[in-house]
């Protein structure tokens, strides 16, 4: 799971402090992005023998600012080996626009009508957003949400990305806050070495079904790293409600940081 090769030596004062990360971060999130959906393609054979199996219930995978289905594509290629019925959200590139939810919202509504099931949500970064959204505003349509490097609180331009999702949406930061709790269990994964943006927004408050997981990971690679994948398959795969918070076993402690 965690790999030398793919992280580089913590720069933890500036995202401690809830500024963005340094420069020499966000200059390698690609390249270990890269890396690290290679890392979960030779991790492949063990990831499908220990991952928990899902019950066939759908999955929507939203991708993040300026990404289309093309990020999730790992993701639910894992989760459909797994017994999850993932689905992209079919709506081309995310240009971070709210009124886009509505979109969301309808995707998700028909996923669950076809199903005759709720719907999991899982949204890398900005799609994390929208996920927290169609929760608050729809949970009978929701069984669980997992954000992936998504903001939990205001961000208040701890990020990279700000000026340019101002400048293409000519919406101010601001309107990316989600309120918590959520109504519907969730899980926010982090990263403290990320590129893109400060690990602290992400950080939700503590709560009945509310839980905080950190790993070591890139923010564009953090949906198709391997300890994510792992991470996904056994928060989907919970009964509903028997929610449970995530408890790695002895053996992948190490690569799993849990805030309560």
């Amino acid at each position: 799971m965690r790999s030398p090769s793919t992280a580089p030596p913590p720069d933890r004062s500036r995202a401690e402090a809830g500024f963005p990360p340094s420069p020499a971060l966000l200059l390698l999130d690609g390249p270990r992005a890269a890396a690290e959906a290679g890392l979960s393609l030779l991790a492949w054979p063990w990831l499908r023998a220990t991952a928990r199996r899902g019950d066939g219930h759908p999955v929507l995978l939203l991708p993040g600012f300026l990404a289309g289905d093309e990020l999730t594509s790992l993701a639910r290629r894992f989760l459909r080996r797994q017994g999850f019925a993932p689905h992209g959200w079919h709506a081309g590139v995310n240009w971070g626009r709210w009124d886009a939810l509505d979109l969301v919202i309808a995707r998700t509504e028909a996923l669950a009508n076809q199903a005759g099931r709720k719907v999991s949500l899982v949204g890398a970064s900005m799609g994390g957003l929208y996920a927290r959204a169609l929760a608050r505003q729809r949970p009978e349509l929701v069984r669980c949400i997992v954000t992936l490097g998504s903001a939990a609180h205001p961000p208040h331009r701890s990020n990279h990305v700000w000026p340019w999702y101002e400048a293409l949406t000519g919406q101010p930061e601001r309107t990316m806050h989600v309120p918590s709790p959520m109504p519907v269990p969730s899980t926010s994964v982090f990263s403290r070495v990320e590129g893109f943006s400060s690990w602290r927004p992400c950080v939700q408050p503590a709560g009945r079904q509310q839980e905080n997981v950190g790993i070591v990971s890139s923010h564009m690679g953090m949906v198709c790293h391997p300890a994510t994948l792992y991470l996904l398959a056994d928060r989907l795969a919970q009964q509903e409600a028997a929610w449970k918070a995530f408890e790695p076993p002895a053996l992948l402690r190490s690569f799993y940081e849990v805030i309560a």
